[in-house]
């Protein structure tokens, strides 16, 4: 809110002329003073967060923005109140608070109120642990319910919860749920039954009187719904949701019905409008959130404003354009002493003795004066004089300061702010693309969570320099040949780190959690889904990890990375635009071969806290350019060529007919055009399809050209088709994977084989409308990669050998594949996939025979028995 409080200072003026104290209400130095990273009390923490929904509200409701709806989370009920000045007294608030030991010792510090429940001793430390889970909560309090000293705190979505309680009960239960968990820090011990001891002083500390706008709406989180604020009621809701738990979904589900539709997140962060997409996941509705850090604060005020005005919100846009007003002085108060300054010297007769006046530190100016009589004078005290005077010099020197640092990046995000300003005032309806996940992606799980990287840091991490995303520990490393690294974009897949545990350069164990977010529009969409390639390689943070733990320390860029072997299972669909995939990735231990360093590592993935993959057994190692290329690719065993009986379904029908075939390359690229006459024949012509699923293309062009299909082929008799692509130096897949060591990723080498698969279903005749189905893997089927061998820029030719193991129809109907396969680099076996699988979700086996049964009549072929000239015979008397 920094960069806002400067553009609109008069907002902040108000609030000064309604608080006495305003400045010890915002923890001033740390807000405008980012860099400062002196911890916060309990206090200061709570404090601060009120005042900066209220200011942001004030920002808001300047342009003449009248809520109907006012809507809190925890602390934000109490924000709520002093910002629709239904409450207006902060700086009492602010006195009872550090009047109180509410928040210093009994839900704070030795937390008093938790003894009390528990019947803990004084010598007893209560270990307090809160944070996040991915669970329902059914299925958290069926598990809470075994274990003491725990609590469901919040239920901040169907599909997730906030817990809390000793720290063995929560960790017990985090391992007992196997879910992901995100601590939260700084929070107090409320919203269960171990506040109750201080149940009246609390309610004491809100009982203020109400003056609450007409024809606004209240919602009380611990009632689930609206109610009418009074003295009475407002403290008996805010201090019965500190001895209960409360579900955040009921709240925001009662706005909803009551016609809420458009949210607006006055505090800081995103955690509630991300909260509130999940909760109503597709009814029609709007979130934002104005102040998201690390976010151009002008600018999402002015984004804020375009979507409230496109909404029909009517708004007075006029102040955006009009000169600051005069500015209003304040009555100064008794104990202030003036001196009247001019360009003349000031002749006072100063009668005292300083004391030497010690170097100052940087930025500050002090001076210990030794206290002597007064000496008789008119106007004022001369220590006092030279005292402020020393004072103004520190603050005038802190001021320029900040002044300094901010107003750099003021001009600039006024300067891009200028054109949308234009727009807003032109236009009453600007058009604003709204991610909800984006919007959220800041906060994510967690309110009030701070990320351990963002997206930028990543990919400093990636192109640039390691010491300067993870520190003075990692000098040195920038300057081998080659470290281990993220790849750049556009496969930099890493758009946070949530968190990071593990000892840096000590070569053990850690664990790392990230977030891919799925944009619309995204480069890979297939069908509006990601591919399975991209989302198993999203979850490529362990090359991060390994550089944290210290490996480059040990190769000393004589080593390159390169993955060996991963086991992936899916289970639940691929997930399209707008979702996240959180993943939670362990590297378990590293260990040696000889002189090679390698590790094992996994991962889960899970998209709205549900499983989404799985990924286990992975290992990779470090490998010299010597190893490289000693390399004997794959080797087949015995078992793996012998042949077998491959599964086909019962109700397995031929479509059309099938014949050995190949592919050129204008008949691959006719299938990524949708046209599949022009690929496979007059067979396909006049199907009842109008746009049909076609071959990913752009970038995902993948497959240049189909060298054989052999309907029955392969070791299993089901069938083989094998696929080739040229490989260039300039690929994209080499260039960004990675800048100092290039070479194909193996999840892409996946992919390619997916493509091949996917024609030879394509040929079979299973096609349909673009949007009526997707391929994705089939839940639950484990598919192994083992890479042997590496694609990088000398290679000429890739082939992808795929090998049709068991095809037919699921109970439902979907057409489902599982295939092996073999990648070759220009001849030599590299790597080899085993039970990858496909199934063709949305389209169905009755609706092939209705797209393949439209008057087409069997392509039969039967001996010839008279032609039309015998015909003509028997009609002429001449048989």
């Amino acid at each position: 809110g920094q960069d806002i409080a400067c553009r609109w200072p008069r907002v902040i003026e108000k609030l000064g002329n309604e608080n006495t104290r305003l400045r010890s209400q915002f923890a001033s130095a740390r807000f405008w003073h980012q860099g400062d990273d002196s911890p916060l009390t309990h206090e200061q923490a709570i404090f601060a967060q009120v005042w900066l929904g209220t200011f942001i509200s004030d920002v808001i409701t300047s342009f003449q923005v009248k809520p109907n709806a006012i809507i809190g989370y925890s602390l934000g009920e109490t924000a709520g109140l002093f910002a629709t000045r239904t409450w207006t007294n902060r700086d009492l608030m602010l006195e009872r608070m550090e009047n109180s030991s509410l928040f210093k010792s009994d839900l704070a510090g030795k937390c008093d109120a938790v003894r009390n429940t528990w019947g803990l001793s004084g010598y007893v430390d209560v270990d307090w642990l809160v944070g996040v889970v991915n669970c329902p909560a059914e299925t958290v309090e069926e598990h809470i319910a075994r274990l003491p000293w725990i609590y469901r705190l919040i239920t901040n979505t169907p599909n997730e919860c906030v817990i809390g309680g000793h720290r063995i009960a929560v960790e017990s239960l985090i391992k007992d749920l196997k879910c992901v968990f995100h601590p939260v820090e700084t929070i107090t011990t409320v919203h269960c039954e171990v506040a109750s001891p201080v149940y009246d002083a609390y309610r004491e500390l809100h009982l203020f009187p109400t003056t609450p706008p007409e024809d606004v709406s209240f919602y009380s989180c611990i009632k689930g719904g609206k109610y009418k604020v009074t003295t009475d009621s407002a403290a008996d809701s805010i201090v019965n949701m500190a001895v209960k738990p409360f579900d955040f979904t009921q709240v925001i589900n009662a706005a909803y019905e009551d016609n809420v539709r458009l949210f607006i997140e006055m505090g800081p962060g995103a955690s509630c409008t991300r909260m509130i997409d999940r909760i109503l996941g597709s009814k029609p509705h709007v979130s934002h959130a104005v102040c998201v850090k690390d976010r151009n604060g002008i600018l999402s005020v002015l984004q804020t404003l375009a979507i409230l005005k496109s909404h029909g919100i009517d708004l007075d846009l006029s102040s955006l354009y009009q000169d600051l007003p005069a500015r209003q002085h304040r009555a100064l108060p008794d104990k202030v002493i003036t001196v009247k300054t001019g360009h003349g010297p000031l002749n006072i007769d100063i009668p005292f003795k300083p004391k030497v006046i010690e170097k100052p530190e940087e930025k500050k100016v002090s001076a210990d004066i030794i206290p002597h009589p007064a000496v008789p004078m008119s106007a004022f005290s001369d220590s006092e004089v030279v005292e402020q005077m020393l004072e103004t010099e520190s603050a005038k020197a802190l001021t320029h300061e900040t002044f300094l640092r901010i107003s750099n990046g003021i001009n600039q995000s006024l300067s891009q702010a200028l054109s949308l300003q234009m727009k807003l005032l032109e236009s009453g309806s600007v058009e604003f693309q709204i991610s909800n996940n984006v919007e959220s992606d800041q906060d994510n799980q967690a309110t009030l969570q701070d990320l351990f990287m963002d997206r930028q840091q990543c990919l400093e991490f990636a192109t640039g320099s390691i010491a300067k995303v993870l520190g003075e520990q990692f000098t040195g490393i920038d300057d081998f040949p080659t470290r281990v690294r993220l790849p750049d974009e556009p496969l930099m897949l890493v758009d946070r780190i949530l968190e990071v545990e593990g000892e840096p350069c000590s070569m053990t164990s850690g664990r790392v959690v990230t977030e891919h977010d799925i944009h619309p529009g995204a480069w890979y969409l297939d069908g509006n889904r990601i591919p399975t390639c991209i989302a198993v390689e999203s979850g490529q943070a362990d090359l991060f990890l390994s550089g944290f733990l210290g490996i480059d320390k040990i190769t000393r860029g004589l080593a390159v990375y390169r993955l060996l072997d991963a086991e992936i299972t899916f289970h639940g669909p691929l997930p399209a635009s707008g979702k996240t995939i959180h993943y939670d990735i362990r590297i378990d231990h590293f260990f040696k071969q000889g002189d090679t360093h390698l590790f094992r590592f996994n991962f889960d993935g899970t998209v709205d806290g549900k499983p989404l993959l799985t990924m286990r057994n992975g290992c990779a190692g470090f490998f010299t350019q010597t190893e490289l290329d000693a390399g004997k690719g794959i080797v087949q065993t015995a078992l793996e060529l012998q042949p077998q009986a491959g599964k086909q379904s019962e109700d397995w029908i031929d479509l059309v007919p099938m014949g050995t075939d190949t592919l050129n390359d204008k008949q691959v690229n006719a299938l990524r055009a949708g046209d599949l006459v022009s690929a496979f024949g007059e067979a396909f012509n006049d199907l009842p399809i109008n746009t049909p699923v076609t071959l990913p293309s752009g970038r995902m062009t993948l497959v240049h050209r189909v060298l054989d299909i052999e309907p029955g082929g392969g070791r299993f008799g089901m069938g083989t088709i094998t696929g080739e692509a040229d490989i260039h130096p300039d690929d994209w897949f080499l260039t960004c994977h990675f800048v100092d060591d290039m070479v194909m990723p193996g999840t892409l080498m996946y992919e390619c084989c997916l493509h091949t698969l996917r024609i030879y279903l394509m040929r079979l005749g299973w096609v349909g409308e673009a949007n009526e189905f997707v391929y994705e893997p089939i839940p639950g089927v484990t598919s192994k990669l083992k890479c042997r061998g590496q694609v990088i820029a000398t290679t000429k030719k890739v082939q992808y050998e795929i090998i049709i193991k068991e095809i037919g129809y699921q109970s439902n109907g979907t057409p489902y594949v599982i295939a092996d396969a073999l990648m070759y680099a220009d001849g030599r076996p590299v790597v080899q996939m085993t039970n990858m699988s496909s199934r063709l979700s949305g389209l169905t086996r009755k609706r092939l025979l209705e797209i393949w049964s439209q008057d087409q009549q069997p392509n039969i072929t039967h001996p010839v028995l008279f032609d039309f000239e015998s015909i003509l015979a028997f009609a002429t008397g001449k048989p």
